[in-house]
């Protein structure tokens, strides 16, 4: 009986409703910290001193105010925590009480149980035994579970609670004064690119997602949404806003994206956001198609792979993430490190090996021959073989290199069966071509050294 009672009083408990936080309407979340923007507006008729609710993981020290500009904040301090919630944490802590005792009497038990010697007492029934002792057992593990849900909502309720703050405020003029308040509450938040590429529409598509976990102990509603995807600093400018269209769909809240610029910042906003308290939420940060012209890339010094590769523009700065997901039309190819993109410059991203290309690279000529005046010259010679296996004519990027010379006796000669596009000081030769289907490429590269 005393067990079901103790029962029936935990799932009251349970049920029993909590005090009012301000209302949250901004999560800002940085690398390196989150900081939630509150408001709560007071009835300041009778009385100059304000109660106020904060979460429990609240740091005075860190706590941001501001009031209407004909108020001001004389002092905060912290009070007492509600009577009743004082009531229905000591009722949970006595059911705790309750339930060890339980445990100490049946452990006992068990302990008794186990010292008897079965041809001694009289229990002539193996079974019987088994019985009263797996009943103990379930009896112990079953109060144990009640001990953990107890303290569990314990927990939940001193994080429900939060902590008591009294601020006295005085005003001119101002009956319901408007209090803004920032906390730094516990949250995570993972950034994550996944890019799409399309050749067939010459379409490279961007999408910037976050997972946020937040443990303020109660959902976010409607909220917005502010992400930095760097460390928090000051910004020193007003912004300048451009709007991503935002996708509403029928019975739900509106959700608006929108991209936003500083003189020397960005970030995302999104607004009607709802975050769930405890669990992981996704939410899209903003996702842009850009025009782009897919070629193939072959490093034939490193590697005669041919890569595929998309060279575009965005009308903004993508900062740079570990973590990004890859589509070639459609097809997931891999996960690879984001490096930043800057805007309005020619941006270029790679989407794994291209297996329409054939490649083939083969020395042909490697020698040195001396002249009777003690000069010493050495040809190096290799052969390109490349076949464009697509349904469709692409651009062809080969690059490869050669030893730039050190010395003034010693010089050094590249020469090509085809004209290259250029030779960069480190000796990096770059040739470009475009080839049709199933057009094939032979061409041949090299150089002579000539030390002296």
């Amino acid at each position: 009986m005393k067990i079901i009672k103790a029962v029936l009083l935990f799932i009251m408990i349970v049920g029993l409703s909590y005090a009012e936080f301000p209302a949250p309407e901004k999560l800002i979340i940085y690398r390196d910290t989150a900081l939630l923007v509150c408001k709560f507006s007071p009835d300041l008729t009778e009385e100059k001193s304000v109660d106020i609710n904060l979460p429990l993981y609240t740091d005075l020290r860190n706590l941001k105010m501001s009031v209407d500009k004909n108020c001001q904040i004389g002092q905060i301090k912290e009070g007492d925590i509600d009577s009743q919630i004082k009531d229905k944490i000591k009722k949970l802590e006595d059911q705790i009480r309750f339930f060890k005792d339980q445990i100490k009497t049946v452990e006992k038990e068990i302990s008794l149980l186990e010292k008897l010697d079965i041809n001694k007492t009289g229990i002539k029934s193996l079974d019987l035994f088994s019985e009263r002792y797996f009943k103990k057992l379930q009896e112990k593990r079953t109060a144990q579970q009640f001990i953990a849900q107890l303290k569990d909502q314990i927990e939940k309720l001193r994080k429900r609670a939060g902590r008591h703050f009294v601020i006295d405020l005085s005003c001119k003029d101002i009956t319901r004064p408007v209090i803004n308040i920032t906390i730094q509450p516990p949250v995570k938040a993972l950034q994550k690119y996944t890019i799409y590429g399309d050749t067939e529409n010459n379409v490279i598509k961007i999408t910037n997602r976050i997972f946020v976990r937040q443990d303020t102990g109660f959902d976010l509603k409607g909220i917005e949404l502010v992400y930095y995807s760097y460390r928090k600093t000051p910004s020193i400018s007003p912004p300048k806003t451009g709007f991503i269209p935002f996708v509403e769909k029928k019975g739900l809240k509106k959700i608006e994206r929108e991209y936003v610029e500083t003189t020397s910042k960005a970030y995302f906003s999104v607004k009607n956001v709802d975050l769930q308290d405890g669990k992981e939420n996704l939410i899209t940060l903003s996702s842009v198609s850009y025009p782009a012209e897919f070629s193939v890339f072959i490093d034939g010094d490193r590697t005669v792979t041919p890569f595929l590769k998309a060279t575009f523009k965005t009308d903004r700065f993508y900062p740079s993430s570990y973590r990004a997901d890859f589509y070639i039309d459609g097809v997931y190819i891999g996960s690879d490190r984001f490096k930043p993109l800057l805007q309005d410059v020619e941006n270029s991203l790679f989407f794994g090996e291209d297996i329409f290309i054939n490649v083939s690279k083969e020395k042909i000529k490697d020698f040195t021959e001396k002249s009777i005046f003690g000069t010493k010259k050495t040809t190096k010679e290799w052969r390109y073989q490349i076949k464009n296996n697509h349904k469709k004519g692409i651009k062809i990027t080969v690059v490869d290199k050669i030893p730039v010379s050190t010395s003034e006796k010693t010089q050094i000669k590249p020469f090509s069966s085809i004209k290259w596009k250029k030779i960069k000081p480190d000796g990096t030769i770059v040739w470009e071509f475009f080839l049709s289907p199933s057009q094939e490429k032979i061409f041949s590269f090299g150089y002579i050294i000539t030390e002296k």
